[in-house]
């Protein structure tokens, strides 16, 4: 309630705006409070009074006056009074049952009716300045609780400068109550380039004083936590409530003069809500006095411009030799040093990235290209479903996902990722076994090598790129986010360089309050590259295939057995976790213990291994495997209804806890173990089943649509996109002026046009990256 009473405040400021200047001849600033007896009777005037002084006030003379405390104050036709206060008094009882019951006393009672008073005016005047004097702590920093000195001056002119259009702007950028409060309508954003256009001069005659500007801060609110319940009470009950359907924080902005600081206000808003008896805290103050904030010239940013600008221009360059060595057909120059250069060929690199081979080898797993595409945009989908906490109608969306099966596509997007470790797993023992048949010798070191020089640069460019330049590309109410997760760029970057942020919990860091994540898809190429470091141990038997041939075992039917074995630890281990903390099967949004659950399963490589192996043992039979598969028809037709039966098991088996309700939802013991240990091994089984059958000519029109050519250009690069789109989509959320509406239809259009820049984002980073180094490695290593 305490919130709502916040946001309703707000709306008597938004009357305030236009209707308090009270004087016709000579209007005064919004904020221009004159000093009565506290203890005069307040008068009571209804809402419609106050939102016809808007109107009046829109059309008067916008230069400001100084009033003395004695002035006349603006009369207003007494008739039109008495005649809208009958009106009022003639309504249903409910709008003041509503009114007394969600406004506090001292708002309420000025904005009742009226009494007729022959000082009616006055104490109106009287009980609009008591209402002010509220909202004023809620929007500027107190008088009395700050200690900068030119800060009290620019304060004092707000009430007292002549110039009513800087003034009205100041007030007019506020973010005042909105549409919709209860439907989730709690970011109040006001109007940040109003504020920020706030500027003129203190003193005309004497420039040295300076200029007073406008500030823009955002302020959010939280309830304060109740005393915490006792722990074994919580451990007993397991209890998941989703989403709390009330008002549970609120954002508005304001605007401040730019010689006071964010402290101020925060000082003075806590100082307010304590005289309020409100309980309510701060949990986010930020202000911002220019659209951007300097760039700043530190050393990395310097080095990064150094690398962007000499690779930019070793693109463009070789990209221009490389033409004219074709052009001018002197092709032997490409065998000769100029071979190191050309690398980095924008034209080469392009053509490589956007080729289209219809007729494929027998040992390309063409249906990899549509599963590897489709999984990055399930992905992209499932994170920009996400972001809805800003929306104008969230606390409606429950009824978009509650009772509807389908909406578990999207909060259950977790078995993409599944997706994506089958497919890696099955790729690095495919490459294995191939080298193998080949007569090649395993060498651990050019094994970590080639992953580390794949995987390592893109992120550590993009990184770069981040910790550089984030802060200019949002622009806002919310760009302070960017800034923030910039400097986490630049403390914590050197973690997903080198794979090891899924253990962001673990640090002293973070303890929950900081992530050392540069961008939050990171822990997944961290799990992946720490299953690529074990994935020896789990080759193991293949990689000693003489020796246990000599000893007269069969490695194959050892290798099986092992992979078997890590594949049932993997199992086995996260049901154990999940047992043991009542954790959630997988991750619920916005239930308890899901945070838990990320840090001990969720970004744990021992509880992700099983679709993994899963992927490693198709990829050994496919690579072993010499001959003709032939099913009969029951048997194809089998296949795809337990691979679609086991797919849909895993994707709509959270249903009963994909609930946004406010009900309790208990964490059954049982089914929590059994789906949480076994989902990830089922989903790469449907999965094989698929890659499997369109390998072997089983696919049919599924076969045509995964192995499509259409796919090829954005199979190449995916890995580039997948890391590029959720930073792309942190910054696009920054760079939000209003609250957005939350729609399927929007969030389609809002997927689509992140996957489209993220895409060439994507390939920009593959041009500086992945190019040029696969290129060079080939060359060094004779490949």
């Amino acid at each position: 309630m305490d919130l709502k009473m916040i946001g309703l405040w707000l709306l008597v400021a938004a009357s305030m705006t236009g209707a308090l200047a009270v004087k016709e001849s000579s209007p005064i600033s919004p904020l221009q409070s004159i000093k009565y007896s506290a203890t005069q009777r307040e008068s009571r005037i209804p809402p419609s009074i106050l939102f016809e002084k808007i109107s009046r006030n829109a059309n008067s003379d916008s230069h400001l006056s100084d009033v003395n405390e004695n002035s006349e104050g603006y009369h207003a036709n007494e008739d039109d009074i008495f005649a809208e206060t009958e009106q009022f008094e003639e309504r249903p009882g409910l709008l003041k049952d509503l009114g007394k019951d969600l406004l506090p006393e001292f708002v309420w009672y000025p904005l009742s009716y009226s009494q007729q008073t022959e000082d009616h005016e006055i104490q109106r005047r009287a009980s609009v300045a008591s209402v002010l004097n509220q909202l004023a702590g809620l929007y500027l920093p107190n008088q009395k609780l700050t200690n900068e000195t030119q800060c009290l001056e620019d304060l004092d002119a707000i009430y007292r400068l002549k110039d009513a259009l800087e003034i009205t702007m100041l007030v007019d950028s506020w973010g005042k109550f909105p549409d919709g409060f209860l439907a989730g309508n709690t970011y109040v954003f006001g109007s940040f380039d109003e504020c920020l256009k706030v500027k003129f001069s203190r003193n005309a005659s004497d420039p040295d004083q300076g200029d007073f500007r406008g500030q823009y801060c955002t302020v959010s609110y939280t309830k304060r936590k109740r005393e915490a319940r006792n722990e074994n009470q919580e451990t007993e009950v397991r209890m998941a409530p989703i989403v709390d359907r009330g008002v549970s924080s609120f954002t508005y902005g304001t605007c401040i003069p730019a010689s006071c600081s964010v402290e101020d206000l925060r000082e003075s808003i806590d100082h307010q809500l304590q005289e309020m008896g409100l309980n309510l805290k701060i949990s986010r103050a930020a202000c911002q006095v220019e659209e951007h904030p300097s760039f700043e010239f530190t050393p990395g940013a310097i080095v990064m411009i150094v690398i962007l600008a000499v690779e930019g221009s070793l693109i463009l360059f070789s990209g221009l030799l490389d033409l004219w060595i074709s052009y001018a057909k002197k092709d032997e120059l490409r065998k000769g040093p100029l071979k190191y250069l050309l690398v980095f060929s924008l034209a080469t690199n392009l053509e490589k990235m956007f080729r289209i081979n219809t007729s494929e080898s027998k040992d390309s797993i063409t249906s990899f290209y549509g599963i590897r595409v489709l999984s990055m945009a399930w992905v992209v989908m499932g994170h920009q479903y996400m972001y809805r906490s800003y929306s104008v109608n969230k606390n409606f969306v429950p009824d978009l996902v509650n009772g509807n099966f389908a909406a578990q596509i999207i909060l259950n997007s977790y078995a993409s990722v599944e997706t994506f470790f089958f497919m890696s797993g099955f790729l690095v023992a495919y490459v294995f076994f191939k080298d193998q048949e080949r007569g090649g010798k395993f060498n651990i070191f050019l094994f970590y090598f080639h992953r580390f020089i794949r995987l390592s640069p893109p992120i550590m460019l993009w990184s770069g790129f981040l910790a550089t330049f984030q802060s200019q590309l949002a622009r806002g109410p919310m760009a302070d986010r960017a800034t923030r997760s910039m400097e986490n760029c630049r403390k914590f970057w050197y973690r997903d360089a080198f794979f090891m942020s899924n253990f962001d919990g673990y640090g002293e860091e973070s303890q929950g309050k900081v992530s050392s994540k540069v961008f939050g898809v990171s822990w997944y190429t961290s799990v992946d590259s720490q299953l690529y470091l074990a994935s020896p141990v789990f080759l193991l038997p293949f990689i000693l295939k003489e020796f246990l041939e000599n000893k007269k075992y069969k490695s194959r039917f050892v290798g099986i057995l092992w992979l078997a074995f890590w594949t049932l630890v993997s199992c086995v281990i996260p049901g154990i976790i999940i047992g043991v903390n009542h954790l959630p099967p997988n991750p619920v949004r916005g239930a308890p213990n899901t945070s838990l659950h990320h840090k001990l399963v969720y970004y744990a490589p021992w509880c992700r291994a099983s679709p993994y192996l899963v992927g490693m043992a198709l990829a050994y039979f496919l690579r072993t495997n010499k001959k003709e598969i032939l099913l009969k028809p029951w048997q194809v037709v089998l296949g795809w209804i337990v691979a679609t039966g086991l797919g849909i098991a895993v994707v709509f088996g959270m249903y009963r806890y994909n609930q946004m309700t406010t009900d309790l939802i208990e964490y059954e013991w049982a089914p929590s173990i059994f789906y949480g240990s076994l989902h990830s091994l089922v989903w790469a089984l449907a999965v094989s089943w698929v890659v499997f059958a369109c390998h072997y000519g089983y696919g049919g029109p599924v076969n045509s649509f995964l192995s499509h050519p259409s796919f090829q250009p954005l199979n190449r690069v995916t890995y580039c996109i997948f890391l590029v789109a959720l930073s792309l989509q942190g910054i696009l959320n920054a760079n939000l002026m209003i609250a957005p509406y939350f729609s399927n239809l929007n969030k389609i259009i809002e997927i689509v046009g992140v996957i489209f820049i993220a895409g060439i984002g994507g390939i920009l980073l593959s041009l500086f990256t992945e190019g040029p180094i696969l290129g060079l490695e080939r060359i060094l290593l004779r490949k």
